[in-house]
């Protein structure tokens, strides 16, 4: 029965052994390791040649990928609300935070 069982176990709960030694766990992943592992919506074959989703009328490899891949920084404001979105809308995270004002109320030190 239930009860005989609960009795010879001593009547307490064990508790699962941590799964690791190391203090309080292993370290919480890296930005750059928690970014690797999202899916983006870039497309797979020719995302460069594509629309891009800023709205420009450019393709995106001429309009906003420079700046997703950090070989353009945004002159304007309008260059960075545009090319925000294009992140935005292709789900590419780092680029969006990279691009986040420290006085912004959204803008977090990575700790």
């Amino acid at each position: 029965s239930a009860f005989a069982a609960m009795k010879k176990g001593g009547g307490k709960a064990k508790r699962n052994a941590a799964s690791t030694r190391k203090g309080f766990g292993a370290p919480p992943p890296t930005f750059d390791q928690i970014v690797e592992g999202l899916r983006t919506r870039l497309p797979n074959e020719d995302a460069e040649a594509r629309d891009c989703p800023c709205g420009s009328g450019q393709t995106y490899g001429e309009c906003c990928r420079p700046f997703h891949v950090g070989e353009v920084l945004p002159r304007s404001p309008v260059e960075v609300l545009r090319t925000r979105y294009s992140a935005f809308a292709y789900r590419l995270p780092a680029y969006i935070i990279r691009t986040t004002h420290p006085e912004c109320a959204d803008w977090r030190e990575d700790k």
